[in-house]
This record gives C-alpha cells, sequence and structure tokens, in this order.
C-alpha cells in the first residue's frame, strides 16, 4: 500500500531529520549522531537511530508496544536492518532511558 495520502504517526528530531516526515528514517546520516522518532499523539519516543562513524545507520533502538513487551535493538549488516531483536544492553538501556525523559511535548 502507497504511504500517498496517508498521515505519518510519527515525526523525528535531530541533525538527521528527513525532510518531510512522511519519508521513512533514513540509512545515511551525519557521523555520530542519532534520531529520534516520536508519536504525534502523545509526544512519548518511538524509536532510536543511532549513525556510526561513516555516516550510516549502525543499530535502530525501539520502545516497547504491544507486538514486544520490552524495549529491543536491531543490529544493521551493510544497508540491512536485521529482522531478530535483541534485548538492550546495559549501556543502550540507560541511553533509552535518558531519552524518554529528555523530551516531554505535551506533559
Amino acid at each position: 500500500m502507497s504511504r500517498k495520502g496517508r498521515e505519518n504517526k510519527y515525526f523525528h528530531i535531530g541533525k538527521n531529520r528527513p525532510k518531510n516526515d512522511n519519508k521513512l528514517t533514513p540509512l545515511k546520516g551525519e557521523p555520530n549522531t542519532n534520531l529520534d522518532t516520536y508519536h504525534k499523539e502523545s509526544g512519548k519516543l518511538h524509536s532510536r537511530r543511532k549513525f556510526g562513524q561513516d555516516g550510516s545507520a549502525v543499530k535502530d533502538m525501539d520502545v516497547a508496544d504491544k507486538h514486544r513487551p520490552a524495549d529491543h535493538a536491531h543490529d544493521f549488516d551493510g544497508a540491512v536492518r536485521s529482522k531478530s531483536a535483541r534485548p538492550l544492553t546495559k549501556k543502550e538501556r540507560k541511553e533509552m532511558e535518558k531519552a524518554k525523559k529528555k523530551r516531554r511535548f505535551w506533559k
């Protein structure tokens, strides 16, 4: 199904923000940065994409949702995101908790 004409329920914050929020999260960005995606209705963090030293996506860290009960991460192999999710490491968990508290748009 085409995304054209459908309102996207997320918005991006960070240096690598796409010009049009209806586009998917980019695979290339500024080296050693993050791109946070928030839910438009609640203002809560949805996911964080980390970019490596060469500017390509290294990992996605997603917040728990109805499909997965715990926060989890997906690693990238080149330009392909792994379908299997793994639990967050202690360092990643701290980073996600800090990101969740960082911005409160509606509360």
